[in-house]
């Protein structure tokens, strides 16, 4: 681990020492240790794809883990000296309209980060098209709100519906340049939607990081796994060898892949 926090560290010292300190950055610093870990471990080399960039904190990290980085965003322009100043390569692509601008089959890795939960016109084809841009047996690495976590249980226990404000998250689109949370999702919901995207080999882990809350919540999470923050899934493009890659329209012609896929898919195994 001691690489990977080095990592971010470097990364937070280097927003300090251009005067661009962030909160937001301090609050997920455990959550880009860990997915860090997470993501070296799994990225075989080649490209990797990084969906939604902004405000690129974490591209910065991927940057200095050495990987060959592409990262993807709706509106690159909000940070467009941080971009130059780190180098980033950074393309603009509105993921649930437009068709990822990559050929087939040619990303190793695609991490999607803390941005599922954002999407609100078509999230399904967002992921055929990342399945689509996947190398035969590529990852995809997907991280994001647990629905059943502890905050949002407490929160509608005592009647105020889940524990983030819609008005405030719709408010995002006029402050921030995109939607807040649109929808929160179970363990059961993200293996489905990544199956019937054509992933296989789907698998989900919860995971907490330290809570700024006190230790009483850390040992809650320990005992009660289910209603832990986040939702770490991980799913892999069809292999060059299997039915349904040989099937698969590539994003296209998404009625015929639902029928292509629905049969063999609809009760994944995680």
């Amino acid at each position: 681990m001691g690489r990977f926090l080095r990592i971010v560290n470097e990364v937070e010292a280097e927003l300090r020492r251009r005067d661009r300190a962030s909160s937001y950055f301090t609050l997920l610093r455990p959550n880009y240790v860990n997915d860090l870990m997470r993501i070296n471990e799994l990225h075989r080399g080649g490209v990797m794809l990084e969906i939604g960039g902004y405000p690129f904190y974490f591209s910065m990290c991927l940057r200095r883990l050495g990987v060959d980085l592409t990262t993807v965003d709706l509106a690159p322009h909000r940070a467009q000296q941080l971009i130059r100043d780190e180098s980033l390569r950074v393309v603009t692509c509105d993921i649930e309209r437009e068709p990822l601008p990559f050929e087939d089959h040619s990303v190793a890795t695609v991490a999607l980060c803390a941005t599922f939960e954002h999407l609100r016109i078509d999230p399904f084809f967002s992921l055929e098209q990342m399945r689509r841009v996947l190398q035969p047996d590529g990852v995809l690495y997907l991280t994001t709100p647990n629905l059943y976590r502890l905050g949002n249980v407490l929160s509608f226990a005592m009647g105020r519906g889940l524990a983030f404000d819609p008005i405030r998250e719709y408010s995002k689109l006029r402050t921030v340049g995109h939607m807040g949370h649109v929808r929160e999702y179970t363990a059961g919901e993200m293996c489905r939607f990544l199956a019937a995207a054509g992933f296989g080999a789907v698998k989900v882990e919860k995971r907490a990081t330290p809570s700024r809350h006190g230790k009483l919540v850390d040992a809650v999470h320990r005992l009660l796994p289910a209603i832990r923050s986040e939702l770490v899934v991980t799913g892999r493009a069809p292999s060059a060898s299997s039915r349904v890659f040989n099937q698969l329209p590539n994003g296209r012609g998404r009625e015929a892949a639902h029928k292509i896929i629905a049969p063999i898919t609809s009760r994944p195994n995680c």
